[in-house]
């Protein structure tokens, strides 16, 4: 249970930083999380198709990417609203 956060806050630091890169185009800098939150919905289902024990490995990353992205999502909203003020 303990990698499965780390995982997840390891991703979250990962997809806020490619975030970052792009702070001048804020439309790229929100697309990225939005395109690993599809990233692990597609992981998602394919693991259901793989099955067994390789499927459940995958449905773990993949919960976790959802998660990092989810997490990644609010605090750039939140780093956005900031700046704005």
């Amino acid at each position: 249970m303990v990698q499965f956060w780390l995982m997840a806050f390891i991703l979250t630091l990962i997809i806020i930083g490619v975030s970052l890169l792009f702070k001048n185009k804020v439309a790229i800098m929100f697309l990225v999380p939005c395109i690993f939150l599809l990233i692990g919905i597609v992981i998602l289902i394919v693991s259901f198709i793989i099955g067994r024990w390789t499927g459940m490995s995958l449905s773990i990353v993949s919960i976790s990417v959802f998660i990092a992205s989810a997490i990644s999502l609010i605090v750039l909203g939140v780093i956005g609203y900031i700046r704005s003020k």
